[in-house]
């Protein structure tokens, strides 16, 4: 086995006994490489991303935008 798996989808949920159950999940970056090393997440190789929630200015795409600089930090709950 080469140690790579094919994934359809990726979840990301919080677990509501570790955090305050109104907390949010406060992600950066969505990083998936392909065994090549390449960032298939990104939305320029046609990658998607859908929120329950947005927080204020911080919006869905920019998950898997390449911006991983703390401005573009994303949230949601």
């Amino acid at each position: 086995s080469s140690g790579y798996y094919r994934a359809k989808s990726i979840i990301l949920s919080k677990d509501s006994t570790k955090q305050e159950a109104n907390g949010a999940l406060n992600v950066s970056e969505l990083v998936v490489l392909d065994e090549n090393g390449v960032n298939v997440a990104l939305s320029s190789y046609g990658s998607v991303v859908t929120a329950s929630s947005e927080h204020g200015t911080y919006k869905s795409p920019q998950l898997i935008d390449g911006n991983t600089d703390s401005g573009g930090n994303f949230a949601f709950s």
